[in-house]
């Protein structure tokens, strides 16, 4: 909620405050707030190879006629995020490691396991709940869970 108007200090000041993976700098008459981490967005990238590595925050176009296997990576920390879409005619896996799982709705990949899209335009966004652990937060189209 807010707290009303902002009053300056004797000098004519104001104080900003960042929040997490917010900050906040200024220089001259330049104020400058800066997002980083889940609430930063994501960082996209198009790969038409036929597999690839996430990197943390990143958004991954899927561009090849076959399946295209982009792997989350192991160990996440809470909040880390991932999105992929299938940009082209085949398909995009999006591919856990170890005993890591991703959650879609009520249903879980087996451990080690997958999600495929199923046509073009199809997109998901995933985030790490800890270390094991993904939940699919948005989709669109239709994506196979494996059992």
């Amino acid at each position: 909620g807010g707290g009303g108007a902002l009053s300056p200090d004797a000098a004519g000041n104001l104080t900003l405050a960042g929040a997490s993976g917010v900050t906040v700098t200024g220089s001259g008459t330049t104020l400058t707030i800066t997002g980083s981490g889940a609430g930063g967005g994501l960082t996209w990238r198009e790969e038409t190879g036929t597999s690839a590595n996430f990197a943390t925050d990143e958004g991954i176009f899927g561009n090849n006629a076959g399946t295209i296997t982009l792997t989350l990576p192991a160990a996440p920390s809470v909040g880390d995020s991932f999105a992929a879409y299938q940009e082209g005619a085949g398909k995009v896996r999006v591919q856990t490691q170890g005993a890591d799982i991703i959650k879609f709705g009520g249903t879980s990949c087996a451990a080690g396991g997958y999600i495929e899209s199923l046509n073009e335009g199809d997109c998901v966004f995933i985030v790490a709940i800890d270390a094991t652990r993904f939940r699919v937060i948005n989709s669109v189209g239709s994506w196979t869970v494996s059992a």
